[in-house]
């Protein structure tokens, strides 16, 4: 558990606490944006009632991705790196994220703004995964395990090796790019074919830091 960076025993520890990094990241891409009035509701059940007026994201990855379909409500979320919270149910293929958060640091979100569900954005925030599984009411590791085939992953061995100190840490890590790969070649070349229109929106990396 600790190898991927969750905390074996949070929320008594964090991944800070212990000095872990995440090694797995969950990223997707907005694919729409919409201003909200006072009163309007998103997703099933209208579960979400805006309470002023606001900006809002979708997000093109769902619980049928692997992503946590009792997320309520307010689980955090990264929106180019900057902080914010999912608003009304997660769907099948879509969760919707609030925007408002990004417009006072300056930052503009639109059609192809990278989302981080969980681990290290590409500008370099982490968004530990137990906070997330926390706000679903489980643990981090049942995430790890719960990402769907159709999701795109990528292996970014030489970050591991880059960033360890560890000689044999860093063999190992050209090790693993020589054998992991393979083990999903047959996956990936199903998502190629059948899922092509969300590789460019949803996808997953292991491996990014030590």
């Amino acid at each position: 558990i600790a190898t991927y960076g969750s905390s074996p025993d949070h929320p008594a520890h964090s991944a800070a606490d212990l000095g872990l990094l995440p090694a797995m990241s969950l990223r997707a891409q907005l694919i729409g944006t919409q201003q909200l009035q006072a009163g309007d509701s998103v997703g099933y059940g209208s579960s979400f009632v805006a309470p002023h007026p606001m900006r809002m994201g979708v997000v093109a990855c769902g619980y049928a991705d692997g992503y946590p379909r009792h997320c309520p409500t307010g689980t955090p979320v990264l929106v180019h790196g900057v902080r914010t919270r999912t608003v009304g149910r997660v769907s099948m293929d879509m969760i919707t994220v609030d925007l408002s958060p990004l417009e006072p640091v300056g930052v503009h979100a639109g059609v192809g703004s990278e989302v981080t569900l969980w681990g290290k954005a590409s500008t370099g925030q982490v968004l530990p995964i137990d906070e997330v599984a926390n706000a679903a009411g489980t643990v981090g590791y049942e995430l790890m395990c719960a990402l769907a085939q159709r999701v795109p992953v990528a292996f970014d061995v030489f970050a591991v090796a880059a960033a360890s100190a560890d000689p044999f840490a860093g063999f190992l890590a050209f090790a693993i790019a020589r054998t992991v790969p393979f083990a999903h070649a047959r996956h990936a070349a199903v998502r190629r074919t059948v899922d092509a229109p969300r590789r460019a929106r949803c996808g997953a990396t292991e491996t990014d830091v030590a």
